[in-house]
């Protein structure tokens, strides 16, 4: 897995009936949701490692097990707000049937219980700054508009240089005057409308889109022994500051303790 690269999928969605729409049928029919978000958050900035931190400054509205946002507030948002991202962890079941299947992503019922298999993005002028997943890999699929995607491989070294970073800035441009960045080039990919990237685990991305659109992740569970071997320096880093008491990476911890005798095997 560790040496699996992006790769751009052109038109891999491309015949599904969302991807064929316009933004005015898209919008129309979001009208018709009895929610908006199921389990997830509307954020009005940018969000990323460094901004994660601090989420209560910059979410308008946390979704829960239980709690909804209805399309008439999302709508009444995007009005006021030059930005906005509605993060959810279920697709509209009104959009369901305008999304068709993805045969390179495994099946639903192979995945852990309680890890969302689908993540639904829907937003206006969208950008999330640089992180990495470190439990899992992805097939994101745009739906609507255009969407930037730059990435930087795992290798330890630029890996610390992106966690010192994030940790203390925002990182939406990378210093290039910094002697340490210089060789920092990231990779650049562009989404149209039905086209897919997948992006490895380990593996520091930053995502920006100008207008309003829909972007479908479709999340599959990295193996076992990728997610706790200590031979990689992501899970290496975590580890160490979710021990010294980062409270946003002690479930992290938790899991490694659990899963570690598992990673060895």
């Amino acid at each position: 897995v560790l040496k699996n690269r992006p790769v751009v999928i052109r038109n891999l969605g491309s015949r599904w009936p969302i991807c064929e729409m316009s933004k005015g049928e898209i919008a129309s029919r979001l009208m018709q949701c009895e929610n908006i978000i199921d389990r997830g958050f509307l954020l009005k900035e940018p969000f990323g490692e460094y901004l994660g931190r601090w989420p209560g400054e910059y979410r308008l509205f946390a979704c829960k097990e239980g709690l909804r946002l209805k399309a008439s507030d999302f709508f009444h948002f995007l009005e006021q707000l030059p930005r906005l991202t509605a993060y959810s962890v279920k697709i509209p079941k009104e959009l369901e049937s305008l999304i068709g299947t993805n045969q390179l992503v495994p099946e639903v019922s192979t995945q852990k219980k309680g890890y969302y298999f689908s993540r639904c993005f829907l937003y206006n002028n969208s950008y999330t700054d640089w992180h990495f997943h470190h439990q899992d890999e992805t097939i994101t699929t745009q739906c609507i508009g255009e969407k930037e995607f730059l990435l930087l491989p795992t290798d330890s070294k630029v890996f610390k240089k992106m966690w010192k970073l994030t940790r203390s800035m925002p990182a939406w441009v990378l210093p290039q005057s910094d002697r340490e960045f210089k060789d920092v080039i990231p990779i650049r990919a562009v989404l149209n409308p039905g086209d897919s990237i997948y992006i490895p685990v380990f593996w520091w991305h930053a995502v920006e889109s100008s207008g309003f659109g829909l972007t479908l992740a479709q999340v599959f569970s990295s193996p076992t022994n990728i997610q706790y071997n200590l031979k990689y320096a992501a899970l290496r880093t975590v580890l160490y500051h979710g021990l010294r008491g980062n409270i946003f990476l002690k479930p992290m911890v938790k899991s490694f303790l659990k899963n570690f005798s598992l990673a060895a095997e």
